[in-house]
């Protein structure tokens, strides 16, 4: 399943900028070798950051107030490699490939993300799949639920923003 197939005529051009105009990609599918259209995405484009700013929102009560958290996790690799297989009839087993380049360019743009705040208030989690996106999925309940905050996939070409839902 190729990029070109499954976004054919979904992007705009403005200048030197491709704008997706796309609605919520469906992703579920019953057999175990289908995959995502987000994972297909973020893997063509090279969105290897996944970012999250969850923050309390106005107007919207919950538990806890003044929540402001930044999650960044890698975004292709892990359960992102895409490396299924059937083993034996009705049994599939997952490779999960963690590369070291892919590791330090993930670590590298955390820590020069928040050297462009205040590197001094932040403590820093770094996970991979699918731990990060525990933690994106809980964030996101301290600030109201899922589709509250804009997921933000980011790549050094290319990024591409998306309502949050559970395991995204």
């Amino acid at each position: 399943m190729s990029f070109q197939l499954i976004f054919k005529n979904t992007f705009l051009r403005e200048d030197n900028f491709f704008i997706p105009y796309l609605g919520n990609i469906e992703t579920r599918s019953n057999n175990p070798l289908f995959r995502s259209r987000n994972v297909v995405l973020r893997l063509e484009l090279d969105l290897f950051v996944n970012l999250l700013h969850c923050k309390s929102q106005p107007g919207i009560k919950t538990k806890h107030n003044n929540i402001d958290i930044i999650l960044i996790r890698q975004n292709t690799e892990g359960e992102y490699s895409c490396l299924e297989h059937e083993s034996v009839s009705g049994v599939v087993e997952s490779v999960k490939v963690v590369t070291r380049e892919k590791s330090e360019e993930i670590v590298l743009f955390a820590f020069d993300y928040a050297l462009v705040s205040n590197p001094h208030q932040f403590d820093v989690l770094l996970l991979p799949n699918p731990y990060g996106n525990i933690l994106n999925n809980n964030a996101c309940g301290l600030v109201g639920g899922p589709g509250i905050i804009s997921g933000q996939n980011i790549g050094h070409e290319y990024a591409v923003f998306e309502t949050v839902s559970i395991c995204n």
